[in-house]
């Protein structure tokens, strides 16, 4: 069995307790013992990597709401029990500090036990990356600029990790694609996968894509059985949906809206385009918009090599 985990899943994992967390701990089990293969592309682990430090930047700002003493003051001292909070509110703001001090270090050793299980899912998946396939970035912008699914924005991650899993992911074997981005998902009934995915993948690889929105817990009660609560499977979509909503919003840059403007032709073959005004653009190695110079142009009989 083969399964997609996507970014947004993996840094829900940082919205929920010990307990949780030792639930999903199943997937590297399973992983261990070879029943299910988890494929993850570099761009996944990327988009991790970056926005990691802002998803648990607003769990310390919860944090520090909560542990602030002052929440716990009132405005007279007539009180005994008053008088008895205000002896403890020292000894409150210094252990809140050390609390602080204590999440900060274990942020940056990257030892929070969401930490642990992410690093470990990391090591025991199989990574689709550049290297092995680096035709992925123009075949993502094509896509992109043809306007097919997955992809919305002026971000093409999506398009990037489809490409991935179309080049890297074997022959005739089935995939478990979990991800909490709608852009994968049917208009109608977002619980299923986008006809045109769907039909893609049957049609190159020659078997089954399933699709679970939001929720690497439905995955594994649906097919080993976990038993986790409803509720916590809500909660999971809850968070890795919102998760997603932050992602695009941070990756999206105004370079990549460029295309999208009225008039601009595009010739997905030369990667370049042209606008209204007669600027032609490419692509650097990055999938970065750069403007050519006329010597640069494809078409160009001054073109310099």
């Amino acid at each position: 069995m083969n399964a997609f985990i996507d970014t947004n899943i993996l840094l829900a994992f940082y919205s929920f307790d010990k307990e949780y967390l030792e639930k999903l701990i199943k997937v590297l089990d399973l992983a261990k013992d070879k029943k299910i293969t988890i494929y993850l592309t570099e761009q996944v682990i990327d988009e991790f990597n970056k926005n990691r430090e802002e998803r648990l930047k607003k769990g310390l700002e919860l944090i520090k709401e909560m542990m602030n003493p002052k929440k716990v003051s009132l405005s007279s001292k007539d009180f005994s029990q008053m008088r008895e909070i205000d002896v403890n509110i020292n000894r409150i703001e210094e252990l809140s500090k050390q609390l602080e001090k204590e999440i900060n270090k274990r942020i940056e050793d990257e030892t929070l036990p969401s930490d642990i299980i992410i690093h470990d899912i990391f090591l025991k998946s199989n990574i689709i990356d550049f290297k092995k396939y680096p035709t992925v970035i123009r075949q993502a912008k094509i896509r992109h600029y043809r306007g097919m699914p997955p992809g919305s924005s002026s971000y093409i991650g999506d398009e990037i990790n489809w490409e991935f899993l179309l080049c890297g992911c074997p022959q005739g074997e089935d995939l478990y694609l979990i991800t909490a981005d709608t852009d994968y998902c049917s208009d109608i009934d977002k619980s299923k996968i986008h006809p045109f995915l769907r039909k893609e993948w049957e049609l190159l690889k020659h078997s089954k894509i399933h699709y679970y929105y939001g929720s690497i817990s439905k995955f594994l009660n649906d097919q080993f059985s976990a038993k986790i609560p409803e509720n916590v499977i809500q909660q999971e979509i809850q968070a890795s949906g919102q998760i997603q909503k932050e992602i695009k919003y941070y990756q999206s840059s105004p370079s990549f809206l460029i295309p999208m403007l009225a008039g601009i032709t595009y010739a997905p073959t030369q990667d370049t385009w042209t606008t209204p005004s007669g600027d032609v653009y490419a692509f650097d190695e990055f999938g970065r918009p750069i403007q050519l110079k006329k010597s640069q142009w494809p078409w160009s009989s001054n073109k310099v090599e």
